[in-house]
């Protein structure tokens, strides 16, 4: 939870199909790009938000979203390409995360996503897998 460790962040797409792609127009990508994530989210984590975005992992991808993938990868640096993973099943999310950060749902150990203790069970984890890492004040 340190910038030693990175942020490291699970999208589940499960419930997403073919439907929503309809919403996928090139006046909408317009404005999701040009508007949406160009004036707030990238200027937030670009500029407002100072983080080590070290993975990116993608559960329970529809096809449609493997194609996509398939296509943008090629646009995109090889380092950007290996902080994405695809995940079928929510198993193999525990290869990247301890089971004491994650909810039940994904084969943790967490049982309430909000949890008022959650950053210093992370905290816990850093300290006993990192290597000489930064001391945590939480």
């Amino acid at each position: 939870m340190t910038q030693i460790n990175g942020i490291k962040s699970i999208y589940d797409f499960a419930g997403t199909y073919f439907e929503h792609f309809k919403y996928g127009t090139p006046q909408n990508l317009y404005f999701l790009y040009h508007v949406a994530l160009e004036r707030t989210f990238l200027k937030l984590f670009s500029c407002c938000v100072p983080g080590r975005y070290k993975e990116f992992h993608l559960l329970n991808p529809n096809p449609g979203l493997r194609v996509l993938w398939s296509i943008i990868k090629r646009f995109l640096y090889n380092k950007i390409i290996e902080r994405v993973f695809i995940h079928s099943d929510a198993k193999d999310i525990l290869k990247h995360f301890p089971k004491s950060v994650l909810p039940v749902q994904y084969g943790g150990e967490l049982l309430d996503m909000h949890a008022t203790n959650f950053l210093q069970r992370a905290n816990i984890e850093q300290k006993e897998n990192t290597v000489a890492g930064q001391l945590n004040f939480f």
